[in-house]
């Protein structure tokens, strides 16, 4: 344990600001737009207590490698593996499908192995429209702070061995220079890499650790050291209350809460009424149990459909505060205080075997093809099985934009070209059905996540360049050919100018469009771009008499259509009832599109082609029907949206007026 004379109130007042700041962010809590920045905040705090822990005992001659990985993992290990544990437990009894508990197996062995922080960086993580069921999201940020523990000690050793004597401000200043580039400058990363991986993120842990070397020794005036806390606090709330997702994550906007927090800690104000209070400092205790089980309730909450229920989500914060309370009280502090007196060697081989005895039956869970003691779900997921494909199993080339001729669907001659993101991928054989009745096929070219319009990039930032280049292709080849064969563009379109739903990611309205010179932020001049941009190309398109059709977005869902009616069906049993969504709110998702769609049409005679006569009423759109799912997502429909959305592709092969 910490001894008092160490302890520091205004860091431990700074962790609860930081938990708070991203429970109530996750837990969508009105005014926390910014939220997020908690996680930066830990990251500061772990990089000065890191940098102090270990060069103070070195200068005084007893610094032990094996020591300080023990130290750390009798901070970290026992509460994760025990929130891991139990939540592998409870979770078989769940109604979560075999897909979802397979998956929720992988991220606890990843978890408790620390290295979740990867796996989701190739998932795509927070960025995915799964974001919100992955119980055990959250521990990326463990992973990272976890390898920076191994590296930054080695490191420094080194660094001695080398240049013996020498400053290590000149070490930590070389890490944060080059982080902070590698996170900042367009060099092509995936934003999912800058977002979960260590070298992207070390300059904020880092800027923890420069904080100590230049700050320690050194005492402010009190005037002064207040002044700089209570700045620093309001510039941490005021981010936590506006700072947006509108931009990727970390930027340069992560400068504000770094600074912010290395100037709380260089100020060493203990007596900070927002940090110094009993609450702050009860929290800030709890902070780290208190984060590893608020997660879990914001995942439950949408498991259930409660995630927009008030008296829900007080009851989850409550809940999660007597989480951390308790494992705080009954995990936390016994490992700390039973390991004391103990042998090192003893201590690893309990670690070891608490590492096996949580990630070995996960990764066997995981591995499970079969699992007949949850027969229930198995019988669920038989139920919502698709319709096979009208013309068969498509290859994932024929989705990436990487063949150079794309994809042809059905047999003879193509009678009809789509264009387009994940949206034209999957509907394709809609239209292939259509083309079939005369003897023809469908010529598919389609790239995930990549708007059709001319000269924008993707918010990826390696397949930003891609897209771009995508596009180009697709124009310029049918630009060369004759212009008999009509084309029909279909893309999630309201997805690029505003952005994933709040329901599918964290950062919510976030532009998934770059545009040359024009920040996302500034919205007005973002979207009168992009709306000029959008109508020329569907122009460029239609240059010459070409035929070309345009799709209306197709209806997007808050929920994921066949998880949410497998749950229903587990938890009630058939018949489950439809889900569905207000007609009205599909027209307010897409009214931007939808009128610079018809402005098209009205200039350059581009034709549209309406999904909503096909998957909607009067008065509401269909996520499913007689209780079987229309979608495989929330917005990608299956092989039955796609039967139904057939008719609509005869205007393609109609004769032309």
């Amino acid at each position: 344990m910490i001894s008092r004379d160490n302890f520091r109130q205004d860091i431990n007042g700074l962790r609860a600001l930081a938990v708070l700041a991203v429970v109530f962010y996750h837990f969508r809590i009105a005014g926390f737009a910014g939220g997020f920045v908690g996680v930066d905040i830990f990251f500061v705090i772990s990089g000065f207590l890191m940098t102090k822990i270990i060069l103070s005992a070195y200068a005084a001659g007893r610094f032990s490698l094996s020591g300080f990985y023990l130290a750390r993992a009798k901070r970290i290990v026992p509460a994760l593996l025990v929130m891991v544990a139990l939540l592998l437990i409870v979770a078989w009894f769940l109604p979560l499908t075999p897909y979802e508990y397979k998956q929720l197996a992988k991220h606890a062995r990843d978890s408790a192995l620390f290295v979740s922080n990867h796996t989701y960086a190739r998932e795509a993580g927070y960025f995915a429209a799964a974001s919100h069921e992955k119980w055990l999201l959250h521990t990326w940020s463990l992973s990272v702070e976890w390898q920076f523990y191994l590296l930054l000690p080695i490191l420094f050793l080194a660094f001695q061995k080398i240049r013996a004597g020498a400053n290590a401000r000149y070490l930590l200043l070389a890490i944060l220079i080059a982080s902070f580039v590698a996170c900042v400058a367009p060099f092509g990363f995936r934003t999912e890499t800058t977002f979960f991986l260590l070298p992207f993120r070390a300059w904020e842990l880092v800027a923890g650790g420069l904080t100590y070397l230049f700050t320690e020794q050194r005492r402010l005036p009190q005037r002064v050291a207040s002044g700089m806390a209570w700045t620093s606090v309001l510039a941490l709330v005021l981010g936590a209350m506006q700072l947006s997702s509108a931009e990727a994550w970390p930027g340069w906007r992560t400068l504000l809460p770094i600074v912010a927090s290395c100037l709380i800690i260089a100020a060493r104000h203990d007596s900070n009424p927002l940090l110094a209070n009993r609450a702050a400092q009860w929290i800030g205790l709890r902070s780290y149990s208190i984060y590893l089980w608020h997660w879990p309730f914001v995942v439950a909450l949408g498991l259930y459909g409660w995630q927009d229920n008030p008296w829900a989500i007080m009851a989850a914060l409550a809940v999660t505060l007597a989480a951390g309370a308790l494992s705080y009280q009954f995990v936390e502090i016994p490992a700390r205080m039973r390991s004391v007196g103990v042998r090192p060697s003893r201590l690893w081989l309990a670690f070891a075997a608490a590492f096996a005895g949580v990630a070995a039956p996960a990764a066997w869970l995981q591995g499970q093809d079969f699992l007949p003691q949850r027969t229930q779900a198995q019988t669920t997921q038989a139920y919502l099985t698709d319709l096979p494909p009208f013309d068969g199993t498509a290859s994932a080339a024929c989705f990436d934009g990487s063949l150079p001729d794309g994809c042809q669907y059905g047999k003879g001659p193509v009678g009809a070209i789509m264009i387009g993101d994940s949206h034209a991928g999957v509907t394709a054989s809609a239209l292939s059905r259509i083309t079939a009745e005369h003897g023809q096929a469908t010529q598919l070219w389609s790239k995930g996540a990549c708007m059709t319009v001319l000269g924008i990039h993707s918010i990826d930032r390696t397949e930003g360049a891609r897209c771009m280049d995508f596009n180009q292709r697709m124009f310029d080849r049918l630009s060369e050919g004759k212009n008999t064969l009509p084309v029909v563009i279909v893309n999630r379109a309201s997805l690029y100018p505003f952005g994933q739903l709040p329901t599918e990611t964290h950062l919510h309205g976030r532009p998934q469009a770059v545009l040359p010179g024009i920040p996302a932020h500034d919205q007005a001049a973002f979207l009168a771009d992009y709306r000029q941009r959008f109508i020329d190309t569907a122009c460029r398109y239609a240059k010459d008499n070409r035929r070309l059709f345009y799709m209306l977005p197709i209806p997007e869902f808050t929920v994921n259509i066949p998880n949410t009616l497998a749950r229903s069906l587990m938890r009630s049993g058939p018949p489950a009832r439809d889900i569905t969504m207000p007609l009205a709110e599909y027209y307010q998702r897409n009214e931007y599109v939808i009128a610079a769609l018809k402005e098209a049409n009205a200039r350059c005679s581009v034709q549209l082609l309406d999904p909503v006569p096909y998957l909607c009423d009067t008065e509401k759109c269909f996520g499913s029907q007689d209780g079987q799912p229309l979608y495989t997502d929330n917005n990608h429909i299956n092989e039955r949206g796609r039967q139904k959305l057939a008719p609509m592709f005869r205007a393609l092969l109609a004769p032309r007026p």
